[in-house]
């Protein structure tokens, strides 16, 4: 069986429209991106969306899966608009927030939904739904959710984490990209290499041939940062990864590792960036028993 086709019923007028809102965003999608959508929404019975940054909807893995009950809501143009309204107020939080978020929706339904910052630049929403919870069915047209698989607050949870490791997955091998700079690519590639060594904005222009000036006005148009604040952001985020996934470090050694030779200048930048300092995200991560 031809899995995508079948699953998610990539007609010639569907993949179109997919073409063309992806141009219109300048988002690039890997062949792979459907596939591993599809096969996520599979394992959970669960609807899973990638969104542009205005919230247009670009590609859905669990597509055929639209369940009786929603569709029932969105009958209604009431009930249409009240599942918009609901989304649009879980995007805003999500990209306000740079995290993933996640609320009831009106129709009594868990939805989740992780910002998508490819290159440090927001670029997308992917949104996980049709999330039923277990003993918190809806009652007025609960029986149209009958074989629909309920989980607990901590399966729930396994279940969120499962899809913020897929969308870094998604992320990291690039199966969702902007559209950019052919210069500014390739010194993306090298920053991806290199942010742990002291890089300057100098030796970036150096690499592609251009100055100082062209470089710096290229890093504001691309991502509207500055090249510094692109570089703290990649520490940051490999500083997140490390806490993450080696509680065992101290943070002097998540420093060092991540590019920042001071622990203190690390802990003052993770603060500024981050709103609360490296101990106490990871105190978040890694509660004490």
């Amino acid at each position: 069986m031809d899995f995508r086709t079948n699953d998610m019923d990539f007609c010639p007028r569907v993949y179109y429209n997919l073409i063309m809102a992806l141009r219109a965003t300048q988002l690039l999608m890997s062949s792979e991106l459907p596939d591993a959508l599809n096969a996520f929404a599979a394992c959970f019975d669960l609807r899973i969306t990638v969104f542009d940054e205005a919230g247009e909807r670009i590609v859905t893995g669990g597509s055929g899966r639209q369940i009786p009950y929603c569709l029932a809501i969105k009958r209604s143009g009431a009930g249409r608009i009240a599942c918009r309204d609901s989304d649009t107020t879980l995007f805003a939080r999500a990209r306000a927030e740079k995290r993933t978020v996640s609320h009831v929706c009106h129709g009594g339904l868990l939805e989740v939904v992780h910002p998508v910052f490819v290159q440090n630049v927001f670029s997308a929403y992917i949104m996980l739904g049709q999330i039923a919870l277990t003993g918190r069915l809806p009652g007025k047209r609960g029986k149209l959710l009958t074989g629909k698989t309920a989980y607990t607050d901590a399966e729930v949870k396994n279940i969120i984490r499962l899809f913020e490791i897929l969308v870094r997955y998604i992320v990291d091998h690039r199966l969702l990209s902007i559209r950019t700079d052919e210069k500014f690519e390739l010194v993306m590639d090298y920053l991806r290499t290199h942010f742990r060594d002291q890089v300057t904005i100098d030796d970036v222009a150096a690499l592609v041939g251009l100055g100082k000036t062209a470089m710096t006005k290229l890093f504001r148009s691309v991502t509207g940062k500055t090249f510094k604040e692109t570089l703290i952001g990649m520490r940051l985020d490999e500083a997140d990864r490390l806490m993450r996934e080696s509680p065992e470090r101290t943070v002097r050694e998540i420093a060092i590792a991540s590019g920042y030779q001071d622990p203190l200048f690390f802990s003052r930048s993770y603060r500024q960036m981050r709103g609360i300092t490296p101990s106490e995200y990871r105190a978040m991560l890694h509660p004490a028993k």
